[in-house]
């Protein structure tokens, strides 16, 4: 999608503007299905690499001939987050957050499919028979197909609140209540996992990146999103 779209990027046109361009295409596509996947600390670490590649090649961000590998992923992720937080641009992993954060609350006031084959055999029931033993729990089809570590669609909410989170979605009342907490769910999140925390937007001392001047200009200002409405 980045390669069919590269002539967009080019040019000097100004920072915030490509971080619009790459939210409406590159980063659109990323974020795909995102609340569906069965997200752990490693996957939201490859989404973080994923968009940091992507955002590299976007504005062209390349190592010194006396710079070692480790020291330009350094300078440039410093960079790309300088940029990204003057423009108010948040990263791929805190928007999986917030979308993975608010579809918890959908499926729990939605009787969906989905929903039904998660709240099934969920992480509580699992915990509740683990002092059986295996060949006993064998006759009830009670065993994992495989051995080994387990991957749960609820390994965000039990590495913050535990196994018994779902009770504290239990008690909300409705969604506007569940949503207060979901700034301080993500940032419980980045620093349970050692992600980088979510952005405050306080703008960057120097970095004069037009963001303020082109502000007010919408997204039809810039061609990507023309041609991806042509497709």
């Amino acid at each position: 999608c980045l390669y069919k779209y590269a002539k967009q990027f080019k040019g000097k046109a100004p920072v915030s503007l490509k971080l619009k361009a790459y939210g409406a295409i590159p980063g659109a596509v990323g974020l795909f299905s995102s609340p569906l996947v069965h997200w752990t600390k490693s996957a939201l670490w490859d989404a973080i690499r994923w968009e940091r590649r992507i955002l590299k090649k976007v504005f062209k961000l390349r190592q010194k001939p006396d710079e070692g590998r480790m020291a330009f992923n350094q300078r440039a992720s410093e960079r790309l987050a300088t940029w990204m937080q003057s423009c108010r641009c948040q990263p791929i992993h805190i928007i999986i957050l917030e979308r993975y954060y608010a579809l918890a609350w959908r499926e729990c006031s939605s009787a969906t499919l989905v929903a039904s084959v998660r709240h099934d055999q969920d992480r509580m029931w699992w915990a509740a028979l683990s002092d059986i033993p295996v060949y006993l729990r064998n006759g009830i089809c009670a065993v994992h197909a495989r051995s080994g570590q387990q991957d749960y669609y609820d390994h965000i909410f039990v590495a913050v609140w535990g196994i018994s989170w779902r009770e504290r979605l239990d008690k909300t009342q409705d969604q506007e209540q569940w949503l207060k907490d979901k700034a301080a769910f993500v940032r419980d999140v980045c620093k349970a996992w050692s992600l980088p925390p979510p952005s405050d937007w306080p703008v960057a001392q120097g970095a004069d990146l037009d963001c303020k001047k082109h502000a007010g200009r919408s997204m039809a200002d810039i061609q990507v999103p023309i041609a991806l409405a042509r497709d």
